[in-house]
């Protein structure tokens, strides 16, 4: 086994609450990239064409092909390409693309794998999960306000349509995915009157509502029609006029 497939890396408890961690698509190759990059500095061989060349790695970076990274996480490698172009848009790594390969960097690679790295495969782990609080009471309010800001930052990432076809596909519930898109593209994203957090969640509700049965989604409040009140009867000359 060569020293690159052997150890561990750290996962930060503070993932839970990110954008990433919320679409289990991104969240897979993101754990791939992190057991991906190397943790100290190293030069690969890598074939280009006949001839091969020789890439410096520093800490949290790999060679990076589509088709392989495809083989490994069992997508397509469009899909494997389209999702690692959304991590550039989030800032979590960067690309250096040539004709033959890419180089990708985990931005924050260094503070993902703390001070440790560099014997990650060689130490074992004596350090506990979180370190003794010795700070003021003033800077425990500073961080909790951090985490909160944080938190609120999390957005929600729209799916492609790719990933909500797999989706549905794998499910074989009948959803139409190019439909269900539609519609939350539509509405903006929103389920009832809140925010979407959960696009596979709202997929499985459409499922238990019956939408693949020819049912129509239930519309927002704001969108349905004005109704009557029982008993009420319409004064001379009086003309509807729903929206």
């Amino acid at each position: 086994m060569a020293a690159q497939d052997a150890g561990w890396v750290r996962l930060w408890r503070k993932s839970l609450n990110s954008a990433v961690f919320a679409d289990d698509g991104l969240w897979q190759i993101f754990c791939w990239c992190l057991l991906k990059a190397t943790y100290e500095p190293r030069t690969v061989p890598v074939r280009t064409g006949r001839g091969c060349t020789t890439v410096v790695l520093e800490p949290g970076q790999f060679i990076f092909g589509r088709y392989t990274a495809s083989g490994d996480l069992g997508l397509k490698p469009s899909t494997t390409w389209g999702r690692m172009h959304r991590f550039c848009a989030l800032g979590v790594i960067t690309i250096k693309s040539n004709t033959h390969f890419s180089v990708i960097t985990l931005v924050n690679w260094r503070q993902y794998q703390a001070d440790e790295v560099g014997n990650a495969d060689t130490q074992p782990d004596t350090q506990p999960d979180t370190q003794p609080d010795t700070q003021p009471d003033t800077n425990k309010k500073l961080r909790s306000k951090e985490v909160k800001k944080k938190r609120a930052r999390a957005t929600f990432v729209k799916p492609t349509i790719e990933e909500v076809a797999t989706y549905c596909r794998d499910r074989g519930k009948g959803i139409d995915p190019q439909a269900w898109l539609d519609h939350y593209e539509a509405n903006g994203w929103r389920v009832g009157r809140n925010a979407m957090k959960n696009w596979q969640a709202a997929i499985r509700t459409w499922e238990r509502n019956g939408v693949a049965a020819g049912r129509q989604p239930e519309k927002p409040d704001h969108l349905k029609p004005l109704g009557v009140a029982p008993g009420w009867v319409p004064p001379p000359n009086y003309e509807r006029s729903d929206p």
